[in-house]
């Protein structure tokens, strides 16, 4: 049987900078670095004996909620590139006002457009995401850990799915910051979500 746990990585400095995300490359504010620390655990109790392996964005934010992680479980961490959130070309590191002024309108198939000079369209992140994952999963005996993004969390989930043909590109699921998304194979081979966009372990007193 095959189990990805996918969290998404804690509250970033672009997130209260007013900046954009993409490929902009901050660290975690202090309540990300709180919130990981809480998701680390919350990760070890699901894992509990299981075969775990860490993979992550190569960007910051992800790297440093993959961190607590690993140290928990005692493994190594994996960056993978190919995991990185949506490339948002030339608005990297941009405020959201300076990259809403140079925003490419929307024109054609949403899955096509391509929003800033150097961006991705959604197509390509999926195909990008996707074949990450197809390579990576396989070599995993028992849980796969998958530190991402938004947008690529979401290409994850749609890849789980058998979504990933785009056709269904107007299906699309919400992960808040380090929440869990448990994908599982089960028994009859069937790709099941125990949970989705689980932040239950953030709550208080948790």
């Amino acid at each position: 049987m095959r189990r990805v746990l996918l969290v998404r990585h804690g509250e970033s400095e672009h997130h209260i900078r007013g900046m954009t995300g993409g490929w902009t490359d901050l660290p975690l504010t202090k309540l990300g670095k709180e919130q990981a620390i809480r998701t680390a655990k919350r990760v070890r109790e699901l894992v509990a004996d299981g075969d775990a392996v860490v993979f992550a964005s190569d960007l910051l934010r992800a790297l440093m909620t993959a961190e607590p992680i690993c140290r928990l479980l005692s493994v190594a961490m994996n960056p993978v590139p190919e995991l990185r959130e949506f490339n948002n070309g030339v608005a990297a590191g941009l405020s959201l006002s300076a990259a809403k002024a140079i925003e490419i309108p929307p024109a054609g198939d949403p899955v096509d457009w391509q929003p800033y000079p150097g961006a991705e369209t959604w197509r390509a992140m999926t195909a990008r995401v996707a074949s990450a994952m197809e390579r990576l999963v396989p070599r995993v005996p028992d849980v796969a850990i998958v530190v991402t993004h938004g947008n690529s969390g979401t290409a994850i989930v749609r890849w789980w799915l058998g979504l990933a043909d785009l056709d269904t590109h107007r299906i699309s699921f919400d992960l808040d910051c380090c929440s869990i998304t448990d994908l599982y194979e089960n028994e009859w081979g069937e790709r099941t979500i125990r949970r989705l966009n689980d932040v239950s372990h953030l709550q208080a007193g948790s």
